[in-house]
């Protein structure tokens, strides 16, 4: 096997390139939110809450 290969086998810097993350965080965001219409205030909280559990997860 050739040394070129080598590195496509390192996908430890590798940004994320399929969108299931993103899927993931859509549909934990709907559980949170409990019904299929919520009003802008109601999503305004829901999103507060979210960056609040996002920045705790980054400090850490």
């Amino acid at each position: 096997m050739t040394h070129e290969r080598l590195p496509l086998w390192n996908v430890h810097s590798v940004n994320i390139r399929t969108n299931n993350h993103l899927e993931g965080w859509h549909n934990r965001l709907n559980r949170k939110a409990g019904k299929i219409h919520n009003g802008l205030y109601e999503l305004l909280q829901i999103l507060i809450a979210e960056q609040g559990v996002m920045d705790t997860l980054i400090r850490q």
